[in-house]
């Protein structure tokens, strides 16, 4: 389950990656990083309605772990490397 719910939010952001590089803003790492998590704050709720109870229980407890991609401008460049992901910088 933990690998389905994992997958669930990688789609989720990439979704948001993927609007990002579609727009007109400027396409470096930090801009990206703003982007994402800005739109991941107001979308959250959304992607949690999208969970099954047993999911939504296991991040309710470890939201910040199951988030970690957007901990820090770091965590979240390991993100888009790990998927193929090459900003413009």
């Amino acid at each position: 389950m933990q690998k389905e719910l994992r997958k669930k939010r990688n789609e989720f952001l990439l979704g948001i990656v993927n609007q990002f590089q579609q727009s007109d803003e400027p396409k470096s790492i930090f801009d990206c990083y703003d982007y994402v998590k800005t739109i991941t704050n107001l979308q959250i709720d959304d992607f949690i309605k999208t969970l099954s109870v047993e999911e939504k229980q296991m991040i309710e407890n470890k939201f910040d772990l199951w988030f970690l991609p957007l901990e820090t401008v770091r965590t979240f460049s390991v993100f888009l490397s790990n998927n193929n992901i090459n900003l413009n910088t």
